[in-house]
Order: structure tokens, then C-alpha cells, then sequence
């Protein structure tokens, strides 16, 4: 199939960086995530790499052949690029059949009328929209046009396909429903993919890697259980999941562990993962790392519990923070009970490396 490599790229626009210094290299096959929140740059980097723009600084190369460069100006055109590209808003022809549609690239590239008719019979048996070939978008769900879009992408047999927030439009269950598709379809024809999401359990659920980026740089990179249980810092930890992040005072740095008092009114000290050098701390929790337990050093009042099916969602008020605190099974603990928490894992982090995240924590 094909690696993609960007090799230092960048995009400014009136002087701004929306991209700085991005660098990645997509194996062949693999299945990349671009994650993070609304103008990270993570959108802007797949239109350079589908040649939509070009790149203000480094470069893109496909199988070690320049796409994109800066310096000197390379630019090649986004239809010989050998890329597919699925869009967040479907942008199927209203006037044309769902194999209409799909035959378009394949007519536009004059192919002949035998072949365009077999591809496009095989790509939509793909997708399971064989069946309805002959219906207008007006006629099909938003799930079928999606697939329908998916499938136009893949007739073309391309290099690389690229997909831009593909699933934002769809409600839960189709949302589910067709991230199994598209992770069964990668993994069924071996193609290299570039996905561009913010919904973290999109991310975690398709990815072989992910990057997380924040204002234009990637923050890390990863496979998703490095990304969540190894988060590089907080930001990349309210990035995936939830997290509890709880500003606390170190005690004693010994190896690779910490221990730090919470500054929470609660004097409480726990230990954790990471040895900080500063005297202040950020402790990263994970809700399904509390747990209840009477002789917990986090000593707390239940505030509300919240079942979700697969699990209990409770908030605990300890000192002057409101913790995250999820547990398997039914409601165990009413709003209202003191509590005891203790603490399976935490990661401390110096807390210089605290800033507004874009994901609803606050800045410190």
C-alpha cells in the first residue's frame, strides 16, 4: 500500500501557526488517529496531506516521493495523489444514485464502462449497500450515505484513505455501528488510513497509534493503552478519558515514585508514579482507579451516583475538590455517605506542565 511521512510541516495563515514542525510517519497499513479539540490543527494537516494546501513549511512524501515541499516548491495535485478522502458531511450528489455516486471518480477517469461497473458492484457489496444501488441520497439514512461516501473513497483503490471527523453527523448507535465497519474494512484490504477525530473513544477504539495534538504540535504519540495509561502530560490525560487532575504538594521523590500531600484541605497524602524534581505537583487520577474503601487515605461524601449500564458514575466531594469515581456493577454508595477512597494508581506530573487544556479543566 503505502507510507506516508511529513517531515517538519507546517501551515501558517496571516502570520499564525495552525500547524509548527509536525512530524510523522505513517507505516504501511497502519491505522493513525489524529485527536485532539477544534483548532488543534489536525483537520489542517489532513487537507495538506490530501494536496487541498499546501504546506508553508517542511514536507509530505508518499513511498519516499515528495508530495508536498516548501523548499523547493513541490505541489502535486490532489487527484494524482493516489489518496481516497471521506468528508464529515457525506457530500453525495443528491441527483445521482447511490451507484452513480460511487462510479463517478471511475467515469471521470474514463475507465471503461465494463470495469467501472464491476468496481463499483464490488465496493458496494463492500460496504453492504449492494442492495441499494439504485436509491437517491434523499432515499437512504445518514449511515447509508456515509457508506456511500466511504465507498466512493475506496473505489478509486487508493494508496491512503483519509477521513475527516466521518462519524460526527450520526447518532450513537450508527456512530458504533459503522466505526466497526471502518475498522473491519482497514484491517479486511490492509490499507494505510489517516483519521481525524476529537471524540476520544472513536480514537481508542480504531487506532493502531494515535497523535494527540495541541495548537498545532503533536504532544504524543502512541498506541492507545500507551496514550491512556502513559500520558506524556495532563493535557494529554483529560485528552482521552477522564481524568482526575488535583494540584498537590510534594513530600519525597525516591526512584520513579513520588509522594505528594493533597491540596485539598484534606491533608491527604498518596503515592505516585513519576519523580518530580519541583515542589508542586499534578496528580492524575483515572476514575476507575479510586475505589471505595474505609481505611482509604481520601476521606470524602458522596455527592451523586449516576448508572450507566456498564458501570456507576459518582462524584465524591473530598475537601474542596469533587472527585470522578467509577465502579463496576449496580449503585453500591447513596449521595449523602461518607466515604473512604483509595487509590489503585496515580501519575504525578510537575506542575509546571499545567495549562488550559480545551477539555474542561481549568487553568491553575
Amino acid at each position: 500500500m503505502a507510507r506516508l511521512e511529513l517531515d517538519g510541516v507546517g501551515m501558517a495563515y496571516a502570520g499564525q501557526w495552525a500547524v509548527r514542525d509536525l512530524s510523522l510517519c505513517v507505516e504501511d497499513g497502519e491505522f493513525l488517529t489524529l485527536l485532539g479539540p477544534s483548532g488543534c490543527g489536525k483537520t489542517t494537516t489532513l487537507r495538506m496531506i490530501a494536496g487541498f494546501v499546501a504546506p508553508t513549511a517542511g514536507r509530505i512524501l508518499l513511498d519516499g516521493r515528495p508530495l508536498s515541499a516548501a523548499s523547493p516548491a513541490v505541489m502535486v495535485p490532489p487527484e494524482r495523489r493516489g489518496m481516497g478522502m471521506v468528508f464529515q458531511n457525506y457530500a453525495v450528489w443528491p441527483h445521482m444514485t447511490a451507484a452513480g455516486n460511487v462510479a463517478y471518480p471511475l467515469r471521470r477517469a474514463r475507465l471503461p464502462r465494463a470495469e467501472v461497473e464491476s468496481r463499483t458492484h464490488r465496493v458496494l457489496t463492500l460496504v453492504h449497500m449492494d442492495a441499494f444501488s439504485g436509491r437517491y441520497p434523499q432515499q437512504l439514512s445518514g449511515g447509508q450515505q456515509q457508506r456511500i461516501a466511504l465507498a466512493r473513497a475506496l473505489v478509486v483503490e487508493p494508496s491512503v484513505l483519509l477521513l475527516d471527523e466521518p462519524l460526527s453527523n450520526l447518532d450513537a448507535p450508527l456512530r458504533e455501528e459503522m466505526r466497526a465497519e471502518i475498522k473491519d474494512l482497514q484491517a479486511r484490504l490492509g490499507i494505510t488510513v489517516v483519521y481525524v477525530t476529537h471524540d476520544q473513544a472513536e480514537a481508542m477504539a480504531l487506532s493502531g497509534r494515535i497523535a494527540v495534538l495541541r495548537a498545532g504540535r503533536v504532544v504524543q504519540l502512541g498506541t492507545p493503552t500507551e496514550v491512556y495509561e502513559q500520558p506524556a502530560d495532563p493535557f494529554v490525560a483529560a485528552s482521552l478519558g477522564v481524568a482526575n487532575l488535583l494540584p498537590a504538594a510534594v513530600v519525597k521523590a525516591d526512584g520513579g515514585e513520588t509522594r505528594v500531600r493533597l491540596v485539598d484541605g484534606s491533608g491527604a497524602e498518596i503515592a505516585a508514579s513519576g519523580r518530580i524534581a519541583e515542589s508542586q505537583a499534578l496528580v492524575c487520577i483515572r476514575p476507575e482507579d479510586l475505589e471505595f474503601d474505609a481505611r482509604g487515605p481520601l476521606r470524602g461524601t458522596v455527592q451523586s451516583c449516576t448508572y450507566l449500564g456498564s458501570h456507576v458514575d459518582y462524584l465524591v466531594r473530598v475537601g474542596e475538590l469533587t472527585l470522578r469515581v467509577q465502579t463496576r456493577g449496580r449503585v453500591s454508595v447513596r449521595p449523602g455517605v461518607a466515604v473512604g477512597l483509595r487509590v489503585r494508581r496515580a501519575i504525578a506530573y510537575p506542575h509546571s506542565t499545567w495549562a488550559v487544556t480545551s477539555f474542561g479543566n481549568p487553568d491553575t
